[in-house]
């Protein structure tokens, strides 16, 4: 989907939308995905104001995603390429009626590893449409 962004001055440089990768509800439950193609997974364990920021950037972008309807239950899902699939939970936030989840989700960029990363991605929502 797209989410409009209106005002009678917006600057030139200003968003018009603002587009998540993917959005699905299935049932009660709001699920955003938002691919990144940037290094990140790779340098998990190195420390930069940089990446930090960049980080930062994605992280509330996906944030401002799940902000963006009425649904109580959500999960959002931040994906960078890694050299193997890997899922890890950031965030649980418990505000009002509002249940938010976000993952930290690399995915591995190989034609052989498709079948396995669709599985674990599935697993992934899986075990979280449960709760």
């Amino acid at each position: 989907p797209h989410y409009g962004i209106y005002s009678k001055h917006k600057p030139v440089w200003g968003l018009h939308y603002l587009e998540p990768d993917t959005v699905l509800s299935i049932g009660d439950k709001q699920y955003v995905i938002d691919a990144k193609y940037k290094a990140h997974m790779y340098n998990y364990t190195n420390y930069s104001d940089d990446l930090k920021d960049s980080f930062r950037h994605d992280f509330h972008q996906v944030l401002a995603y799940t902000a963006l309807n009425n649904m109580q239950k959500k999960q959002a899902m931040l994906i960078y390429p890694c050299s193997r699939f890997t899922s890890e939970l950031l965030v649980i936030n418990g505000l009002e009626q509002v249940d938010a989840k976000v993952f930290l989700v690399g995915i591995p960029i190989m034609k052989e590893k498709i079948r396995e990363t669709i599985d674990s991605l599935i697993q992934v929502i899986s075990l979280n449409a449960n709760e």
